[in-house]
């Protein structure tokens, strides 16, 4: 397994966290291809068996791969993530900081950039599995980022969504973190 610390994680210092600013889909996901390459060239590891698995953030993180390096990975996991930044931007104002103030009219450049890093405008691209899991008492991402992808994806690619009732962002509940245990290993076993 490896969970990498792209720039914007936390607990690096202020520098490394705003390097990570309006960098979403673009530096920061290359952070994560730049830790793949390494991993790949310098331990024993099969890259042809590999599925990117992500939760919240790490959830964009699978689905924008899904579409940027459509061949890398055999499957792609996205556990409560984002797959439509300009939509999520709209519902949680906070992600501005994060991704780009699209509020303002001198923004609009920086709106249409959130459409290319975002998932749901590139579904043709994605050609491995994906299996979607979100609660649907999720007040940090909200569960239509994953009903909506499905709802555009699935006659187009091998898709599978999980809708947990009354499941958080954080899985804190005993049935809504079963369940998607139980779904990642049926997942994982079938496309690995």
């Amino acid at each position: 397994m490896l969970q990498v610390n792209f720039r914007g994680s936390e607990g690096f210092g202020n520098a490394y966290q705003t390097a990570g600013y309006y960098e979403w889909g673009k530096r920061m996901q290359r952070d994560v291809d730049d830790a793949m390459d390494y991993v790949v060239s310098n331990f024993p590891v099969s890259k042809n068996q590999a599925c990117m698995v992500g939760a919240s953030y790490g959830g964009y993180v699978a689905l924008t791969e899904a579409f940027q390096q459509p061949d890398r990975y055999k499957c792609y996991v996205s556990i409560a993530g984002i797959s439509d930044l300009e939509a999520d931007i709209a519902h949680e104002k906070k992600m501005k900081v994060y991704v780009g103030n699209i509020i303002k009219e001198e923004s609009r450049d920086a709106l249409a950039a959130l459409g290319d890093v975002s998932a749901i405008n590139h579904i043709d691209e994605i050609k491995a599995p994906i299996l979607l899991i979100h609660g649907t008492k999720d007040t940090q991402v909200n569960y239509h980022q994953s009903s909506d992808f499905y709802d555009k994806a699935r006659r187009k690619i091998d898709i599978k969504y999980i809708e947990l009732k009354d499941t958080t962002h954080y899985l804190d509940d005993p049935t809504g973190r079963t369940a998607t245990f139980k779904a990642l290993d049926e997942f994982l076993s079938k496309y690995l």
